[in-house]
């Protein structure tokens, strides 16, 4: 099952977010993602929160109340953190996150150390780029000529093979705070395989 965490802050076009929340079996916004929803008219399942960041707090009150879950606003969890919560306790195998670019450093920070837990998300479109977490050999076309970026995730030590970057990745031995900036698609596919650890994938939408 697909389910997809609608944020606030900045977002890829319309065309981009309709073509992922099309087939999804769950859409949920993370408080003021709701406000993206409901000025492009995208259908949503639920809406998850302190609800102290929407501009439509008036408008929630009209929506039925079991599919608006309100959480207290002196809580431990973000708001990004409760929405992934929820995707995996209503069994949610892949989640795709939309939004969250711009604002704040700290909360951009905070999304990308999601990616070193074990409730995080599987991909992430913000304005220009996506990021895909691989854990397993993954697949891309339709990138020949792209700038792409690299970086370990998790915990455990990340090896790794390429094929169809100008730069290999084979025999690289990866910790936190290694990377691998600005490497060049030069075949129609490009192949990731970790061999041990999980890395992200960045490319430019």
């Amino acid at each position: 099952m697909h389910g997809v965490l609608i944020l606030g802050g900045e977002h890829p076009s319309i065309e981009i977010t309709k073509k992922i929340i099309k087939n999804a079996d769950l859409v949920v916004a993370a408080d003021s993602g709701f406000d993206y929803l409901w000025e492009n008219s995208l259908n949503y399942d639920y809406i998850v929160g302190d609800m102290d960041s929407t501009r439509y707090g008036h408008i929630l009150t009209e929506i039925p109340e079991e599919k608006v879950l309100t959480a207290p606003a002196e809580k431990d969890e973000t708001d990004t953190e409760l929405g992934l919560q929820f995707l995996k306790e209503r069994g949610i195998e892949k989640i795709t996150m939309i939004g969250g670019g711009g604002g704040r450093l700290d909360h951009l920070l905070g999304i990308v150390a999601l990616f070193d837990r074990e409730i995080r998300p599987d991909e992430w479109y913000t304005r220009n780029e996506g990021v895909v977490s691989i854990d397993r050999e993954k697949s891309f076309r339709c990138l020949k000529g792209k700038t792409v970026s690299l970086f370990p995730a998790g915990v455990e030590e990340c090896t790794m093979k390429s094929v169809g970057l100008k730069w290999p990745l084979d025999e690289l031995v990866w910790q936190r705070g290694s990377a691998g900036i600005s490497n060049v698609v030069i075949e129609e596919e490009v192949r990731i395989t970790p061999i041990t650890g999980r890395l992200l994938f960045i490319y430019s939408l």
